[in-house]
């Protein structure tokens, strides 16, 4: 559908382009003893041909231009296409707003062509010189299918073995998505896997439709079993593998989820947001204590935290999503993340905590923010910085409270030393990488503190400042090879900042954030 379809956008349209200026139709000009006129063109198309000349300034609403001759002045498109045939000149610009741009091979661009439009997403192009291979310079251009499709952002994609205390090995051993080759604007996708210490099977079938040429618009539904963790951003699950198979240590806590849930999603290619509403039964895992392990075979295994059985829960949940271009730990760039979720429906509005007391249900607001900016200020030297907000309005249940301690948040601590329904961290590290050593290593210096607290404030900052001597910090120095990626393998050593002589030890596979 075009926009010479819909009289309301074509009067807001008008009323911008010519707002504050004074213009006539027909209106004849003294410019270089040429001259130039101001015509404008309603509802029609307006075709050039290859023995034209056209030294007018031209605006056409509602209709599409073809040019084969050459332009030597303004040509305005609103709500219609445009096609540049091979003969075309364009010494002047032509602006496309609302449509599309087609420009056929051996057509000559030395002026400048400015195409705005939602018909493939979200679009917005210039193009400077001669021939259309420079239309993929776009200022802000979205790929046909966003590669996070891909990716897991609507259907979760896991690793083929996922190793940890509660589930034993998972073994992803089906995962699909159907859409004609990737040509279809439906999709059907199935994962399923089978966890060896509950002997039993998870997984998810989601169904998609997405809109649009770029598909930036997508409804979804999905149906799912699966284990559910607020600990991603600590370790990735391949370093999490790893702990446990060679250490016999699991740095995530978990839960069981099944139900369904129902969404839409939007991709503005760096930028993304997602927001479903789900309802599922709650249940914990149990820890499995014969779980293998290559060395460190007598070590405890940390419990779970508290989740009453099989307890219904409703909510909303949204996510907000940015990397810069080019995102990557060694160089200039920035990310954020913010993930907010309200429980509308959680039992029948009472609940037994740990201490068996009855507690009436209040509304249950849970926010997650992280940014992370990485700032290469001199060839090889990279400065990094991780904040993670944890915010609620309280009275969350305790295994979805924020911890604070250990590996990807304290080093130095214990795993979740402190916890509490709200949280601050910051991570801070220099990293000299090869470039700057003259060495295949990475050195670097770090810097961890944060606080974990209670308040039935969503945004307490008094209470942050009362409790200032509560945080807990550590400082650590560390070395790394180099891979195609970045990181290969990391070893740190990190200090608690509380007069404590411990010195902590870890061997890493990624960056520490």
């Amino acid at each position: 559908m075009k926009f010479h379809n819909n009289y309301i956008w074509h009067a807001m349209l008008f009323s911008i382009l010519f707002a504050g200026n004074a213009w006539t139709m027909s209106m004849e000009k003294e410019s270089k003893s040429k001259i130039v006129r101001d015509e404008m063109k309603f509802y029609s198309d307006y075709i050039i041909d290859s023995t034209d000349i056209v030294n007018d300034r031209i605006r056409i609403m509602g209709g599409d231009l073809f040019i084969y001759g050459q332009i030597d002045n303004k040509i305005t498109v609103i709500g219609g296409d445009v096609t540049i045939g091979a003969t075309a000149i364009i010494n002047g610009e032509i602006i496309a707003v609302g449509g599309t741009v087609l420009t056929q091979d051996g057509a000559i661009i030395n002026g400048k062509i400015i195409e705005a439009n939602l018909n493939e997403g979200l679009v917005y192009r210039e193009t400077f010189t001669d021939s259309a291979e420079t239309r993929k310079n776009a200022f802000f251009e979205l790929k046909r299918k966003s590669d996070w499709l891909r990716e897991g952002w609507i259907h979760p994609k896991d690793d083929f073995l996922i190793y940890n205390r509660n589930e034993g090995a998972r073994i992803t051993f089906f995962d699909s998505d159907f859409d004609h080759g990737d040509h279809s604007p439906f999709r059907l996708s199935v994962s399923t896997a089978y966890r060896t210490a509950l002997k039993d099977f998870t997984g998810r079938i989601t169904f998609e439709k997405s809109f649009f040429k770029n598909r930036f618009f997508i409804l979804y539904g999905s149906v799912f079993k699966e284990a559910k963790s607020d600990d991603e951003y600590r370790i990735t699950e391949e370093e999490n593998t790893i702990a446990s198979l060679f250490a016999r240590q699991d740095f995530y806590d978990r839960w069981d989820e099944e139900g369904w849930e129902l969404g839409f999603a939007l991709d503005f290619n760096r930028l993304k947001f997602k927001a479903f509403t789900s309802d599922v039964q709650q249940d914990s895992i149990p820890v499995n204590n014969s779980l293998w392990s290559i060395a460190e075979k007598d070590r405890a295994l940390r419990g779970n935290p508290f989740v009453q059985p099989s307890r219904q829960v409703g909510l909303y949940k949204a996510t907000l999503a940015f990397q810069s271009k080019n995102h990557h730990p060694l160089k200039t760039g920035y990310a954020f993340l913010v993930q907010g979720e309200q429980i509308i429906n959680d039992g029948d509005g009472e609940y037994l905590d740990e201490t068996n007391e009855v507690n009436v249900q209040k509304p249950r607001n849970r926010m997650l923010i992280m940014s992370r900016i990485n700032l290469e200020f001199s060839p090889g030297l990279v400065f990094r910085n991780q904040t993670i907000l944890g915010l609620s309005n309280g009275h969350l249940h305790s295994f979805r409270n924020f911890g604070i301690g250990g590996i990807g948040s304290v080093s130095a601590f214990p795993y979740k030393t402190k916890s509490g329904d709200h949280m601050i961290q910051t991570n801070v590290e220099l990293i000299m990488t090869p470039d700057f050593t003259d060495e295949n290593m990475f050195f670097k210096v770090f810097f961890d503190s944060g606080l974990a607290f209670d308040s039935d404030k969503m945004v307490d900052i008094k209470k942050i400042s009362d409790r200032k001597n509560d945080f807990i910090s550590a400082v650590g120095i560390g070395i790394g090879t180099e891979s195609e990626d970045g990181l290969g393998v990391g070893f740190n050593l990190a200090k608690p900042l509380n007069d404590s002589d411990y010195l902590e030890t870890t061997i890493r596979l990624h960056f520490n954030f």
